[in-house]
């Protein structure tokens, strides 16, 4: 029975440590150029165990983003968003220096919503092609749905070699 519960306890472990480089590390970096300008994120998905959280929670997610425009040298661009891919509205102003910007860029329930959203780069005269970052939340209750054939199967193990055990303790043979 401690060896089921060891094992569940390891299981757990190794899902929530492996769901947590997910959580930070998110993809390799996406890229788009339209044009002159040339867009670059780290990541294409967030997965958030429950709702997206708000602006300064401290439990946002994140995404790096760099921007490239050589005809901007030192002018100021933008980073905006849609969920559409139709309507956008400015996420984050930056300026260029020789041409390019960095920064890093929270995902949080002031412009995310689940699912789909997507993201270009402007530099007042050109825009990049869009670039999608998807949104997952209440990725609890999608772990507790994968991993609850685990959980059952050492429920009815632990349950069967419990019963075995008294089974033999009643029968055992009395001198």
């Amino acid at each position: 029975m401690a060896a089921i519960s060891a094992a569940l306890a390891l299981l757990t472990v190794i899902s929530l440590g492996y769901s947590n480089e997910i959580f930070q590390e998110g993809a390799p970096s996406l890229q788009a150029t339209s044009g002159s300008v040339t867009l670059e994120i780290s990541r294409d998905a967030a997965y958030y165990l429950e709702a997206i959280p708000a602006p300064r929670s401290q439990t946002e997610l994140w995404f790096d983003w760099t921007v490239t425009a050589p005809n901007a040298s030192n002018g100021t661009g933008m980073i905006e968003f849609s969920r559409d891919n139709v309507n956008w509205s400015n996420l984050v102003s930056f300026p260029f220096v020789s041409g390019q910007a960095t920064g890093r860029q929270f995902i949080d329930s002031s412009w995310a919503r689940p699912g789909q959203n997507y993201l270009r780069a402007s530099d007042n005269k050109a825009y990049s092609t869009g670039l999608t970052i998807v949104v997952y939340v209440n990725y609890y209750e999608a772990l507790l749905l994968i991993l609850s054939p685990f959980l059952a199967a050492a429920i009815v193990a632990t349950v069967t070699a419990y019963l075995r055990r008294r089974k033999r303790r009643q029968v055992a043979p009395t001198e």
